[in-house]
């Protein structure tokens, strides 16, 4: 659609080039902004929707990850991480339902990553990938025909898929190991 078209966008900061890193560092800068907060340097995990389907100590694993979490309406076990206020784990909160979708574009266009479950609304699998973002996912459900997970021996994909809960860790390793490569 056209609003969740990047090069069309009004509610980024900046012009939107694909191919250039500067529109993500300006939306990185204006969500940090936003945020009151500097984000950590590194790659930059979106939730865009509830996620509680973590084992209770994978929790603490995933912080262990070289990543920052960005949460929006990520659910309680997420504002729990974030409360900790360790500088790697944020929730963004729309403050009127018209603040809403600019937090998800600004979001989109900070993000490296975008972890996705049937929950996550308006940020399905193809809006992600238009913003330069790759997916993390199920390979269950909608997800599984449209995704292509990434295969680092041929730099195919454009998702980094996972069948079980506690995969969930593996997916994310293998994505930062991709970002840093």
């Amino acid at each position: 659609t056209k609003e969740w078209n990047p090069k069309r966008d009004s509610l980024l900061p900046r012009g939107w080039e694909a191919a250039t890193l500067e529109s993500k560092r300006a939306c990185r800068e204006a969500l940090a902004k936003r945020l009151e907060l500097p984000l950590p340097d590194g790659p930059l995990l979106l939730v865009p929707s509830r996620f509680d389907s973590l084992p209770r100590g994978d929790f603490e694993e995933l912080l262990k990850l070289p990543l920052t979490l960005l949460g929006i309406n990520a659910g309680a076990s997420f504002d729990a991480l974030a409360a900790r206020g360790d500088n790697k784990v944020f929730t963004l909160r729309a403050q009127s339902a018209s603040e809403e979708r600019p937090l998800q574009h600004l979001a989109l266009g900070a993000a490296n990553f975008a972890l996705l479950t049937p929950s996550s609304g308006p940020l399905s699998n193809r809006f992600p990938l238009a913003y330069g973002c790759a997916i993390v996912g199920k390979s269950s459900g909608e997800f599984a025909e449209a995704l292509v997970d990434y295969d680092p021996v041929s730099d195919t994909g454009c998702a980094f898929l996972y069948q079980e809960d506690h995969q969930l860790l593996g997916a994310l390793r293998r994505a930062i190991r991709a970002v840093a490569s």
